[in-house]
């Protein structure tokens, strides 16, 4: 006979077993992170030292910078959260993301989206590392899932009107997404400087012929090290108003390795199934 338990609290983490080897990882500082809170300064850097700047793609195979946010048409958008609010980055325009001076070539880096998009049938470039926007974008949403046609692949399942944290992975040869902490499509590039980021930077949301829509962006981080399945674990998913948000895999875990994470909003009550093994205590007192 299977055990039902019901709680409620703000958060709960259960651990089987000894390993917490995730939580352990140490996660990197960003390079780089905007969270787009400031209305007064939309692309102030949060943490490091790096800068954005508003761009607009005034035609196929091309990209300018521009001198104010008003320029590129970027607004200032609710976001997942009351006190997290993100950005509406229209189709015809980009953000680039300025790496440090002195700053070389490199296949080794990862970058986290925070976004939601009205519609998922189109198609939305995440970024682009052609300095003249001259060639596809690198990464995109398509077919309700994330990835490139030009390396044959998509992964996720992304939903109309719904946050996400993406988070691309470059490694030598390897592209990898993360989905809310979940790896979800992994390809190999049999043309690796393709996808090199240039001392210059990149571009946000960019594509030479037109293939992106409108996004809304609550969070932008780049570090300039890939990072590995556990730092991104570690790092933890996007916060929404949504009932429940499991991280990784979820429930899964519970059964495959060492811990599950389950997250809710305070004073939500959740109830799940648990198998024979899982011998019941009393939480009552449990408030966080």
């Amino acid at each position: 006979m299977k055990k039902t338990f019901t709680f409620i609290l703000v958060l709960t983490l259960c651990m089987l077993g000894t390993s917490v080897k995730t939580f352990a990882e140490v996660v990197p500082a960003p390079a780089g992170r905007w969270t787009f809170d400031d209305v007064s300064n939309l692309l102030k850097c949060d943490e490091g030292s790096l800068t954005i700047q508003p761009a607009i793609i005034p035609g196929n195979k091309q990209v300018q910078e521009v001198a104010t946010v008003a320029d590129a048409n970027i607004l200032t958008a609710d976001g997942p959260l009351e006190d997290n609010k993100a950005i509406l980055v229209p189709k015809a325009s980009s953000l680039k993301v300025v790496r440090a001076s002195g700053a070389a070539a490199t296949r080794n880096y990862s970058i986290m989206i925070d976004f939601k998009v009205e519609s998922n049938a189109g198609y939305n470039s995440f970024y682009q590392t052609s300095e003249t926007n001259n060639n596809d974008g690198d990464f995109f949403l398509d077919k309700g899932g994330v990835g490139i046609n030009a390396m044959g692949g998509y992964g996720g399942n992304i939903e109309s009107n719904k946050w996400y944290r993406l988070i691309i992975v470059n490694e030598g040869d390897m592209l990898k997404g993360y989905v809310n902490a979940k790896n979800v499509i992994s390809l190999t590039k049999d043309w690796a400087t393709r996808w090199e980021i240039d001392p210059y930077g990149f571009y946000l949301f960019c594509d030479e012929d037109g293939e992106d829509n409108d996004i809304y962006v609550a969070e932008v981080a780049f570090w300039e090290q890939a990072l590995s399945a556990e730092q991104i674990i570690a790092y933890g998913n996007i916060k929404t108003n949504e009932f429940l948000d499991i991280a990784g895999d979820g429930f899964a875990k519970l059964f495959n390795e060492d811990f599950f994470t389950i997250t809710v909003n305070a004073n939500s009550e959740i109830t799940f199934t648990c198998p024979d093994w899982i011998i019941p205590i009393d939480v009552t007192p449990f408030n966080g």
